[in-house]
């Protein structure tokens, strides 16, 4: 079996747009992102790790403005 080369871009796009569940794919996605989002800013912004491979408080903004973004589209 060969690896995937496609883009992340293009990996969601395909999970979105050629799935045997069509719209409902969509909605599971989105979702995803949002739980997500939620889970990493429930408890607050962590400490600031400089030498983390992903520094934990800007995994923490990222999520924070996901889950805004999302909250804007879809919890009107």
């Amino acid at each position: 079996m060969s690896k995937d080369q496609s883009t992340n871009v293009e990996f969601v796009t395909n999970l979105m747009e050629h799935s045997e569940f069509g719209a409902l794919q969509q909605a599971f996605i989105i979702e995803c992102i949002r739980y997500y989002s939620e889970k990493v800013t429930q408890n607050g912004k962590p400490k600031e790790e400089p030498n983390s491979f992903i520094d934990p408080a800007l995994w923490y903004e990222i999520a924070r403005y996901t889950k805004s973004t999302v909250e804007a589209r879809y919890e009107k």
